[in-house]
């Protein structure tokens, strides 16, 4: 069996849950020994490594594709917690659909990753997701 290390295990994890990531990719991800390319600094949420959770020093931001009307509002605290959680997003749309965005993305959302995801679909669509704390 082969050894993998923390970047490569999200790569895989992310894409058998057919999450995909912005552009940044995985750069900004811990590997085996603590940090990322370089130890992070600031202040703020530094967890075990040292390191400044990206939504910490700028508040988690969304845009929600072809939109007509929704909303989402993911809070810092929402991506400290870091566990799976389930948006309604109807807003002032005449219907509502469902966002789940996931542990793992929480996790790559503090890392600085741009992560995406969609909408459930209600009345033939749904939503291109998109949040950051970048």
């Amino acid at each position: 069996m082969k050894k993998i290390n923390r970047t490569e295990f999200l790569k895989s994890a992310l894409a058998l849950a057919g999450v995909s990531i912005g552009a940044a990719g995985l750069g900004a991800c811990s590997n085996d020994n603590g940090y990322g390319s370089s130890p992070a600094t600031g202040t703020g949420n530094t967890g075990g490594g040292g390191l400044t959770n990206a939504c910490d020093t700028t508040p988690p931001t969304d845009t929600i594709g072809a939109n007509h009307g929704h909303v989402l509002t993911v809070t810092t605290a929402d991506a400290a917690a870091g566990v799976d959680k389930t948006y309604d997003i109807m807003g002032t749309a005449s219907h509502t659909h469902s966002v789940t965005i996931t542990a793992a993305m929480f996790a790559m959302l503090e890392t600085g990753v741009t992560i995406m995801t969609n909408s459930t679909v209600t009345n033939a669509h749904d939503h291109a997701i998109t949040v950051v704390c970048a």
